[in-house]
């Protein structure tokens, strides 16, 4: 686990700031590992489609408009076991490699890629959009979202420039800047 503090953050960035992060990681892992890294909107990372990273994004907003932001990362580096509850869904980078995983080795080349990727962001935050929508594993597939203790079903067709997922139900078009999303075997 590591957390990243900013201060003085554009908010016009804010909503795109996952896209970047979840990016980051992914890459900077698959460059070190040679493995395929997978996105699960809003902020899950996923190998074989087993979950074994997470970034967290909190922020707060000051009267100049501008804002501070932590963003907490946990990413399952050398488990081997996990709880039977999420067994199933959970996985680690030592058990997709088959190695011990050197945790400061890993953050120095997440640390790598974010201040390789800084500028480009600010200048370009829509090629973060892009490549987060081009590793998005669910688009274009049937999904359930759990959002406000209820359950939506439908086909979740985009993203929007913001992070929002579109649902597309059989009645109408739907957009969520949060919950808990589904994949639907077909």
């Amino acid at each position: 686990m590591f957390s990243l503090g900013f201060e003085n953050f554009q908010l016009t960035l804010l909503n795109k700031l996952n896209f970047l992060c979840s990016v980051t990681i992914a890459k900077a892992i698959e460059n070190l590992f040679e493995i395929t890294v997978e996105i699960k909107w809003p902020n899950d990372l996923l190998l074989e489609k087993k979950k074994f990273c997470g970034v967290l994004i909190e922020n707060t907003i000051e009267s100049t408009g501008l804002v501070n932001i932590i963003i907490g990362v946990g990413i399952n580096c050398n488990q081997t076991e996990f709880p039977e509850e999420i067994s199933n869904r959970a996985t680690s980078l030592k058990l997709i490699t088959g190695n011990d995983i050197n945790r400061e080795k890993l953050l120095a080349r997440i640390m790598d890629e974010l201040a390789n990727n800084w500028n480009k962001f600010l200048n370009q935050p829509e090629y973060f959009y892009n490549e987060y929508k081009s590793k998005c594993f669910s688009i274009d597939k049937r999904i359930s979202i759990l959002f406000d203790n209820k359950v939506f079903t439908g086909n979740f067709s985009d993203i929007t420039e913001n992070g929002e997922l579109i649902l597309k139900t059989e009645t109408q078009t739907l957009i969520f800047n949060s919950g808990e999303i589904t994949t639907i075997k077909e």
